[in-house]
């Protein structure tokens, strides 16, 4: 889990999904639907066990459509009484689409297109029919800065549950800078 604070009027509280079942392989998987591991739901429970101890009410909870983020938040809301429809389910809080790579091995992905690998050195490089570093970065933060940062959620406890891209992305500068 990580905060952000934008001065004393925002809390902004950035939540990265349970392990998923690409994860133990070292698989690229970006914007698959895929589910968590046994970890995963587990690492969920202890997520909403933490969240529901320091007793923060969540004016808004954003939530990626991807099964991992979904079942990620899926405790927390059981413990404090809301349902999934009581939440902004947002396309563009989905992992970047990583095309014709999903589903490889990070050290076949190294010999196969090592741009890609350091896809932070080549932010305009696309993955074979997937996206670039640059047009994911436009998407994810045109959306964050029209939805979040607006002046009706000045004062507000922001939830957004996601990824590791999307999490990363509203707090580094730009894949240009």
């Amino acid at each position: 889990m990580f905060i952000d604070q934008i001065g004393d009027r925002m809390k902004i509280f950035f939540v990265r999904h349970g392990e998923s079942v690409a994860q133990p392989d070292h698989l690229v998987c970006g914007d698959l639907d895929i589910q968590l591991t046994e970890k995963g739901l587990l690492q969920s429970e202890d997520l909403a066990k933490e969240l529901k101890l320091h007793d923060i009410h969540f004016d808004h909870i954003y939530v990626s459509p991807l099964k991992r983020a979904l079942r990620t938040l899926s405790p927390y809301l059981s413990i404090i009484g809301k349902r999934q429809s009581e939440t902004s389910i947002v396309d563009e809080l989905k992992e970047i689409c990583v095309g014709d790579y999903a589903k490889m091995n990070f050290q076949g992905l190294k010999k196969e297109d090592h741009r890609l690998y350091y896809h932070g050195d080549n932010p305009d490089v696309s993955w074979p029919n997937g996206e670039s570093m640059t047009d994911y970065y436009k998407k994810v933060t045109g959306w964050f800065e029209t939805n979040v940062l607006t002046e009706e959620n000045i004062g507000k406890n922001i939830l957004i549950v996601s990824h590791v891209g999307s999490c990363l992305l509203y707090t580094s500068p730009s894949p240009r800078d």
